[in-house]
């Protein structure tokens, strides 16, 4: 059901704030995809702490995830166009390749139907699908080969620091290896990256798996983009 509503969100709020066609329709959009996501994290965190399960190895906003709930909105109002372009080069991809992997397989563990955590994990994932759409359609953001490149190295880069900070949490209470990006462990839930740690072996030995899967991923989310301009070239 939260997968088919994100679905017809993703697809109905940019096309009728396109058919709207006025700068305050866009803004009135960007505005409510941003408080979406501040709300739902903030209630989302304060739950997280007051059953006492916020833990700083694994509730800080350092996931890929997380990390777009927080820049989504920046890149929706800041005012430097190459700024904006630069995190739409790495956010299209970190939300249609993360957020998408995650509502798929989703890390909920015992906290299913009608749980806040159920609520706020797919609300969060949904709502960051919804924004690089939404970014794509009505702000009319395109991507170019240089984009695909920064991506890759924006993910590779915050995989290997995200890495080396789930070592030093070891030495932090409650002295337990974190598991930003997953680069800690396997969830416990169940996803691809426990077939790529029987292939490879445990972490970080299976991050070879999973940049493979980014690359082949992130390749395929950038190839619509070309493929347009192409078929855009012979049109004209």
């Amino acid at each position: 059901i939260p997968l088919i509503l994100i679905v017809g969100l993703a697809v109905l709020v940019p096309l009728l704030i396109k058919k709207i066609g006025t700068e305050k329709a866009k803004e009135a959009g960007a505005v409510a995809i941003s408080l979406v996501f501040y709300i739902d994290e903030i209630i989302y965190q304060l739950f997280w702490y007051g059953i006492g399960a916020w833990t700083v190895t694994d509730s800080i906003m350092i996931h890929m995830c997380g990390l777009a709930v927080m820049l989504t909105p920046v890149m929706y109002f800041t005012e430097n166009k190459r700024v904006r372009q630069f995190m739409f080069d790495v956010l299209y991809f970190w939300g249609l390749g993360g957020a998408v992997q995650a509502l798929l397989t989703p890390y909920v563990g015992l906290h299913v139907f009608p749980s806040v955590k159920y609520f706020g994990y797919f609300i969060s994932h949904g709502t960051i699908v919804i924004s690089v759409i939404y970014m794509t359609v009505v702000y009319g953001m395109d991507l170019n080969f240089r984009s695909l490149l920064r991506a890759l190295g924006a993910s590779f880069v915050g995989g290997v620091t995200a890495y080396g900070l789930n070592m030093v949490l070891r030495f932090v209470p409650p002295y337990e290896p974190g598991n930003y990006w997953m680069m800690g462990y396997p969830p416990p839930t169940g996803s691809v990256i426990d077939i790529f740690a029987e292939i490879f072996g445990p972490t970080p030995r299976y991050g070879i798996g999973l940049l493979i899967m980014t690359v082949v991923v992130f390749t395929l989310l950038w190839l619509p983009f070309p493929i347009r301009r192409k078929l855009k070239r012979k049109k004209n």
